[in-house]
């Protein structure tokens, strides 16, 4: 009877032994829990701290850094005065256009435009004057001008400014139409 006291409490001691360990691992587990959440508190806080830093940093706008450039050169070669409209719609486009007299409103005397927008990776692009029929009419591609067929601007200005008369016009004739 003794010997199977004896193993009893063998057996309990065996038992306590095992819930001990498994307690200090237990602890040990919640220790390694939270100061990974403690890193995640202060990953967080300094993603924070980040995101209000670049609020503050400035904001290179790519119309005034690209477009207002090309389209301040293109009307100083034509001898035109020149205004940049947009971005608008979905893709983004402005609108270059070139004329002759400043006092007047753009709509009341010849103009050319060219629009552009941002492509991904500002890779500016003019309509070309052809269209597809990708977008049906009446949905939110075709409204935005997405039938559009457009063709990256030349990195030459020349050839960019070859584009304003490819269809054979010179600055002279140009309507309200073109």
């Amino acid at each position: 009877m003794m010997d199977i006291i004896k193993q009893f409490i063998e057996l309990e001691h065996e038992e306590q032994r095992i819930r001990d360990e498994h307690k200090a691992v237990i602890r040990a587990t919640v220790k390694k829990v939270e100061a990974a959440e403690e890193r995640v508190r202060k990953a967080e806080a300094y993603a924070d701290k980040l995101k209000k830093r670049l609020e503050k940093l400035p904001y290179t706008d790519w119309i005034d850094a690209v477009i207002q450039p090309i389209a301040k050169e293109l009307a100083a070669r034509a001898g035109l005065e020149y205004k940049v409209y947009g971005p608008f719609d979905l893709s983004c486009e402005a609108g270059v256009y070139l004329f002759k007299d400043k006092g007047k409103c753009i709509t009341k005397q010849p103009t050319r435009s060219k629009p552009h927008h941002e492509d991904g990776y500002l890779v500016i692009r003019y309509r070309t004057g052809e269209t597809t029929d990708e977008y049906k009419p009446g949905t939110i591609g075709q409204v935005n001008g997405f039938n559009c067929v457009t063709e990256p601007l030349p990195d030459i200005i020349e050839e960019t400014e070859a584009l304003l008369t490819q269809d054979g016009d010179d600055l002279e004739t140009w309507t309200t139409e073109n």
